[in-house]
């Protein structure tokens, strides 16, 4: 006899959840520190590997750095149901937490972008993204080509160009600078982009082409 779940998502603030539950491919989250990015990030892949998990599938959490991959193993770890949790691998070199249905939660740093690639992935959290390396961005997108998986990269406000260049080149795929009708893609984000994205803290800008979205909380 199977046993039957009922999924309540955590509370979540309606910006929260406009934000992060949606229907693009792309969201690029900007949010000021503790505007609760983080958590709706955890209740998100949550729900990306709880609904389109299978056996082995991948979703991935990648930080900046491994202490900032740990706090969000660790919350993760605290915030799921025992009951919906087959096993937990803690170790220096794997943090996984395999839920019932055989996805697989990976917590991984970006600080080596080479050790990113290779595997296909489901859904990610590039989580606090301004802060990662621009080749830990492109090592990230190849794991999610064929999955054609979402992906939330959430960073803070104020960060400016370097983080729109990531965004633009990101969703269009390449690595900036790149000649686009004779400007590179650090131009065209720096003047186009950028500038979009300055309008007010809801503001939503969409590349229709690519699925993505930027919004601010």
């Amino acid at each position: 006899m199977e046993n039957t779940y009922t999924y309540v998502r955590p509370k979540l603030y309606q910006k929260q959840s406009d934000a992060f539950f949606n229907a693009e491919r792309y969201s690029w989250i900007e949010g000021s520190t503790k505007s609760g990015k983080t958590v709706s990030c955890m209740a998100w892949l949550f729900e990306q590997a709880l609904f389109l998990g299978k056996e082995g599938r991948e979703f991935w959490w990648v930080a900046p750095v491994s202490g900032q991959a740990e706090i969000a193993f660790n919350r993760m770890k605290r915030g799921i149901r025992k009951g919906l949790i087959r096993g937990i691998v803690s170790s220096q070199s794997a943090q996984t937490i395999t839920l019932i249905n055989g996805a697989v939660l990976r917590f991984k740093s970006g600080e080596k972008p080479d050790n990113l690639y290779g595997e296909d992935v489901w859904a990610a959290v590039l989580d606090e993204a301004s802060r990662m390396r621009q080749e830990a961005f492109h090592a990230v997108r190849s794991t999610l080509t064929a999955t054609r998986g979402p992906v939330i990269p959430p960073f803070l406000t104020g960060l400016g160009s370097r983080i729109h260049a990531a965004i633009f080149s990101f969703c269009a795929g390449v690595m900036p600078p790149m000649p686009i009708l004779g400007r590179s893609l650090l131009y065209v984000q720096s003047h186009c982009v950028a500038n979009s994205c300055a309008s007010s803290m809801l503001s939503m800008m969409y590349w229709s082409s690519h699925s993505c979205r930027t919004v601010r909380l």
